[in-house]
């Protein structure tokens, strides 16, 4: 939660099973507590041992890292190293998640502490192949963040977003490349190809920002 002390904005931890029930968001402390994620197939085991490790700043916003004046990088990324971002799927798509937050933080507030936290955990990825699908979205996500950094990509990104683009057949996977590769007409009709669902998920993603840019709009 965050909340205002005088005009700053701080991200504070509630924890009402503590005497101290409000503490800083980002102390060692609350970076260091054990927080698990559990899915439909395994709500019902009693090891919570079979459940997931998760960095508790999964659970951030991009609303909330944009407002609190305490972010602190350095300890969300210590975070991270506690657990294992990428160990299968439920992680993975936690972890994901989070990075497009903090992606989409940037995109607010101009921070680069924040693509620096996404970028940091995108290499804890190990990467599978090009045909891989997990391996091309973190790829792709990665790109976006290289993007908004240099400004353009490095020929090497672009070999192989070229290569994805030549061998991999999803619409968003093909949407997303275009959008990189700054083909509009490709991205548009991949966009358009889209199921309804998909095509509205896809609006609230980081990539749709560098979409609008390339069609002039705000």
């Amino acid at each position: 939660m965050d909340m205002f002390f005088g005009e700053l904005r701080i991200a504070l931890l509630h924890d009402p099973t503590n005497e101290i029930k409000m503490k800083n968001a980002f102390s060692q402390e609350v970076a260091g507590m054990r927080i698990v994620a559990s899915t439909e197939e395994i709500k019902e085991s009693e090891n919570i041992e079979s459940h997931t490790p998760v960095s508790i700043y999964s659970l951030m916003s991009s609303n909330l890292m944009y407002n609190a004046a305490n972010f602190d990088k350095e300890v969300v990324k210590q975070s991270f190293d506690r657990v294992d971002p990428f160990i299968n799927n439920t992680s993975f798509q936690i972890t994901n998640t989070f990075c497009l937050e903090c992606i989409k933080a940037f995109d607010r507030s101009g921070r680069f502490d924040f693509l620096s936290v996404a970028e940091y955990i995108y290499q804890k990825h190990c990467y599978v192949s090009d045909e891989d699908f997990d391996s091309i979205v973190i790829f792709i996500n990665k790109c976006q963040i290289e993007y908004r950094i240099n400004k353009e990509l490095s020929q090497q990104s672009i070999k192989r977003l070229m290569n994805i683009k030549r061998i991999y057949n999803h619409y968003g996977v093909l949407f997303s490349v275009n959008i990189l590769l700054g083909s509009i007409m490709e991205a548009n009709y991949f966009l358009n190809k889209m199921p309804k669902k998909e095509r509205d998920c896809f609006l609230n993603f980081p990539i749709y920002k560098i979409y609008k840019e390339l069609m002039g709009e705000k």
